[in-house]
């Protein structure tokens, strides 16, 4: 399958694209506001056949809430506004190096909690359980709590839908928030360094969000292992080709070289699916539920630990 959530426009740090400056229009007092609309997702969770719960009141469900939402989209995410400190990074000092802010996009998760527990091990036991059943099973450490989060929602109306008609179901289920609130760089350097740090600052977000369409499809359209798979290692290249250039600077730009290392995380998961064992469409579509989660936690990581 071809993945389609890949940028038209590829650059390295060894190359330009023409950007549009502020400043840059037709005439003074018209500027032109450019909205870019997503389609709003709902992240499926799949059932095996003795796992019937997920299917009458997780899949079905998503469904239904995904024909609801058909068309309706939301604005594009925007720099942060109000940040307490724009963060520096210089690559070059040259007298002919420009600036920019680039924004490290922020992101929202709205997991499906399944349960919540004191003990690490009861949490492993409900997390296999219901990954039997074709949810992540995911379990994320909070202080001394331990989540059991079965998947991932972009929306938080889809999530919380979900979660009424479980718990009208009497399942002890809620909706748990992973958050990361972006940050904003002031990046100096050569304009080709600069096009290369703003594919490779959105290069993690899209593949997290990339992921969570290839779940949608998977289940959506019944696809089998192997299409899965080929999924998984489209958005690996695609990460990894946005993200090359800026290995180069993980010694003098500390952000940069924590954003290579989550990197490494992502690829790493992608990875695993790309070469994945698994023998059923179930057992595949937990263990992308499963990425989607961590790998999403991986993001809000690396965000906190920049935003310090």
């Amino acid at each position: 399958m071809e993945f389609g959530r890949r940028r038209k426009r590829k650059t390295t740090l060894g190359g330009s694209r023409s950007r549009v400056r502020p400043g840059a229009g037709a005439g003074a007092g018209r500027a032109m506001i450019a909205l870019l609309m997503v389609a709003a997702i709902v992240y499926l969770v799949s059932a095996s056949t003795v796992g019937t719960w997920l299917a009458e009141k997780v899949m079905a469900p998503a469904f239904e809430a995904l024909s609801a939402y058909t068309g309706k989209k939301e604005p594009a995410e925007e720099a942060p506004s109000g940040a307490a400190d724009v963060q520096q990074v210089s690559l070059s000092t040259d007298k002919s190096s420009v600036s920019a802010n680039i924004a490290l996009p922020a992101l929202d998760c709205y997991a499906l909690q399944m349960g919540v527990f004191s003990s690490a091990e009861n949490a492993d036991k409900q997390a296999q359980t219901i990954k039997a059943q074709g949810a992540g099973g995911y379990v994320l450490r909070d202080g001394d709590r331990y989540r059991v989060l079965a998947a991932g929602y972009a929306v938080e109306a889809e999530a919380k839908e979900v979660k009424d008609r479980l718990v009208n179901e009497g399942m002890d289920c809620t909706v748990h928030q992973i958050s990361a609130p972006g940050a904003t760089f002031r990046v100096s350097g050569q304009q080709s360094q600069l096009d290369g740090v703003e594919a490779g600052f959105s290069a993690l977000r899209e593949a997290q969000a990339a992921l969570t369409d290839a779940a949608i499809a998977f289940d959506r359209d019944n696809q089998s292992v192997g299409q899965g798979q080929s999924a998984a290692q489209s958005i690996r290249s695609a990460l990894e080709e946005d993200m090359a250039g800026l290995a180069a600077y993980t010694d003098s730009a500390p952000a940069i070289a924590r954003l290579v290392a989550c990197q490494a995380l992502f690829s790493g998961e992608l990875a695993t699916l790309g070469q994945s064992t698994a023998s059923t469409h179930t057992a595949f579509s937990s263990e992308l539920k499963y990425a989607q989660l961590s790998l999403t936690k991986a993001y809000a990581d690396m965000v906190a630990d920049l935003v310090g």
